[in-house]
């Protein structure tokens, strides 16, 4: 639109506020974010973008957000809108957190010419009462995943407390060891194979 462009050629994009907090602020509201402050972020949080609280200043009233539905121009990527969703303190928010898998380099059937298969890359995951931070991303550290069982949900470390996983979270398979591992010469069989047996 006008405005949209209007606003891009002066340093902001335009975005939507939206959703319950729980508290009464339902309604939607057209907003404009500072381009530098929205590039600065989306650089320094990647992945991240979309779990991370911010305070968002509308009309002098501060309101907890997620960010939400970043679009970027297809050509040169540079941000042309981005949405928020206001934090509802009461029935909890859905965020999807990015995963770090980790110690793939000690992992020994890895080093035995398995493949570290990653099938899941966000933990979706409520949040909910008095809080101000969510963790920017959940570990799983990968270095004694073997082939015989894949990992799920439960093998990821993060505050249970403060995370609550979708349920559907619970019949994903997170990582697993993939292709032929070998120890001294002896085959011991399609990792592949073996991991979709015992899921």
């Amino acid at each position: 639109t006008n405005y949209s462009y209007y606003l891009r050629k002066n340093g902001a994009i335009p975005g939507v506020l939206y959703g319950d907090d729980g508290e009464g602020h339902k309604e939607r509201v057209l907003i404009a974010v500072p381009t530098s402050e929205v590039d600065r972020f989306t650089t320094r949080l990647n992945l991240s973008l979309e779990c991370t609280l911010f305070y968002l200043d509308v009309d002098g009233e501060k309101a907890l957000v997620f960010p939400r539905q970043l679009s970027c121009h297809p050509t040169t990527e540079r941000p042309e809108s981005l949405n928020f969703i206001r934090y509802n303190k009461k029935r909890g928010t859905l965020v999807q957190i990015p995963i770090r898998y980790y110690n793939q380099e000690k992992n020994k059937e890895i080093k035995m010419g398995g493949f570290l298969s990653t099938a899941t890359r966000f933990l979706d995951a409520r949040v909910k009462g008095d809080i101000t931070y969510v963790p920017p991303f959940v570990n799983c550290n990968v270095e004694k995943l073997t082939h015989k069982r894949a990992y799920g949900v439960d093998d990821l470390d993060f505050d249970r407390n403060l995370l609550k996983p979708h349920p559907k979270m619970y019949s994903r398979v997170f990582a697993s060891i993939s292709g032929k591992v070998k120890d001294d010469g002896t085959d011991t069989g399609d990792a592949a194979a073996a991991t979709s047996q015992s899921a």
